[in-house]
This record gives C-alpha cells, structure tokens and sequence, in this order.
C-alpha cells in the first residue's frame, strides 16, 4: 500500500547490508513497523503471470490509456537485469476485463488477478491515507503466492496520468501502479526514501515510475536465481483457471481451515512501451489443483 505522506516516517528495517528493501512475508509486520521482523518470504512460483483489469466508473483517461499504463508499470519491474541475467517472470494482461470488484481467492476454483479502481474507498475498511492498496493471497506454510488483487483510491486527488509534471491536486496513476505492483510480486516498503517501495508519496509525484538500485536489488533478491521461463498462452492461466466473476464460495475461518493473506505496503530504469507487454487472450483450458491453505498479506 502507497500511503499519502502525512508525517515523518521512522526509518523501517533493513534487509541487508547493503540494502534498504522489505521483503512480504507469512507475518504481517507488528504495529510501528513496515516489515516483518519473521516469517517466509513470498514468492511467485509460478514465472508466468496474468493481471486483469476492472474497468472504472469514470471515463478520464480514456481506459484504453489506462490499460496501457498497467502495462507500462509492470514492464517497468519485468525489465530489471539480475546479476545472472534478465528477470525470470513473464507478465501479461489478459484482453477480458475482471468483471469482480472486490479482492478475492477462490481456493477450489478459478481466480483472476485485478486492478480495481474504488470510487467509496472511505465506506470500506480501507487506510485513508493510502493511494493503493494489495492482496496478497498465499500458502502460510511456504510463502507461495497463489493471488494478488490491487485496489487504487479514486478519492485522494484527481487520479490520471501526468504528462510530465501533474497539474495541482492531480494523482499520477503511473506512479500508483508501480508501487503497487512491488507488492504484487512479493516487495513490503523500502527504507529508502527514494525508492519506488518507499510507504511515502505526496500528491503529484511521478518518482515512483522509475526504479531505484533498491527496488532492483529487492527483486532479484526474490526471483534473480530463478531460470528464464518460457510461458505460452495456457501457461498464463491463474491459480485453478481463469473467471472474470466473483467466487459464490464463503472463506472458512482460521479455525476451519487456517486460511490467510497478507497485505503489501505502497519505479524501473525503463519503462517498456505498452506494445512490449501484448494483450492476451484467455481461451484457456482450467485446470484442477489440490485444495490448499491460503494466507493473505495486505499492503499499502
């Protein structure tokens, strides 16, 4: 979750060394604090990843453009260079659009991964703070991410996309993305203030398009080892199959069934043009998988 920056901020755990970055884990950081002090780490297994798109209520910017810029904020993170070689994940955003605007994992069925823009962000149990917002479904026993769903605030400024300089008042969504999309693939704040995982922005900024050598070390730190995948169509199907619709089902408690999910707190050297990220179809064959136990990890 990116946080509208209201006040100073105590300096967050350092992961390394040489490194400010967080990483999200199986334990949601104790109060005061924006990164886990234990737990596992999460982690995509699976390289090949789709994302959908819930279309907003407002028609500025064109959705169109909108669409373009998700793909421009992921392919910011797909473009970063590990010690052994290029990332090794695959993104791509599906052509049909999520049609289910609330966040959710369907453990028994199929799931999209979403970007919903939220116009009654205060009506919700939401930080009124926040820019953005990301669920991270996992498996609490090993750090597998199974789902990941971002909620963008459409009520702290005019949310659009800055050419350049924002106007007065104006939210770069550009800006928003990136950071969240950090969380998406398993990044918690940074303690660098300059970096994209950095919990503080202010309205207007546009220096979260761009990563820093924090976000980047963060990165390969989760997924530089991995071999380069090599993803065809059915290989982008989310966890179970794809569906555009809400689950029906009703999650059981931790005591039926210990499920969970984490939160993720709100950059890249090069932008990658939005053709870089193609458009893809979801006529995909579903597959069944093993009932499991889910966490969740929310993030700002």
């Amino acid at each position: 979750m990116l946080r509208l920056l209201v006040a100073p901020f105590a300096l967050l755990l350092v992961a390394g060394p040489a490194h400010a970055f967080c990483r999200l884990t199986t334990e949601m950081p104790t109060p005061g604090d924006n990164c886990a002090a234990s737990g596992i780490g999460l982690t995509w297994r699976h390289a090949c990843i789709s994302f959908s798109m819930i279309e907003r209520a407002r028609s500025r910017p064109s959705f169109e453009d909108v669409r373009d810029v998700a793909d421009i904020s992921f392919g910011t993170w797909m473009g970063v260079d590990c010690e052994t070689g290029p990332i090794a994940l695959e993104l791509r955003q599906t052509v049909e659009l999520g049609e289910c605007v609330e966040p959710e994992y369907n453990p028994r069925g199929p799931n999209a991964n979403t970007i919903i823009f939220i116009d009654d962000w205060s009506d919700r149990d939401l930080p009124s703070d926040a820019f953005g917002l990301t669920l991270v479904w996992h498996n609490p026993d090993d750090g597998e991410i199974y789902d990941a769903d971002m909620q963008i605030n459409e009520t702290l400024g005019d949310l659009t996309l800055c050419r350049g300089a924002c106007p007065s008042g104006a939210v770069d969504m550009q800006n928003v993305i990136t950071h969240e999309a950090g969380h998406f693939l398993g990044l918690g704040h940074s303690s660098e203030r300059e970096a994209t995982m950095s919990a503080r922005a202010s309205v207007g900024e546009i220096s979260k398009r761009d990563l820093h050598e924090d976000d980047r070390a963060g990165l390969c730190s989760i997924y530089g080892d991995n071999a380069a995948p090599t993803c065809d169509g059915p290989d982008y199907v989310p966890d179970n199959g794809f569906s555009a619709e809400c689950w029906a089902g009703v999650e059981p408690d931790d005591a039926n069934g210990g499920w969970c999910s984490a939160a993720a707190v709100g950059g890249a050297d090069r932008p990658l043009p939005a053709s870089a990220l193609a458009l893809f179809g979801l006529a995909w064959v579903l597959r069944n998988r093993r009932r499991r136990r889910v966490g969740r990890n929310r993030a700002a």
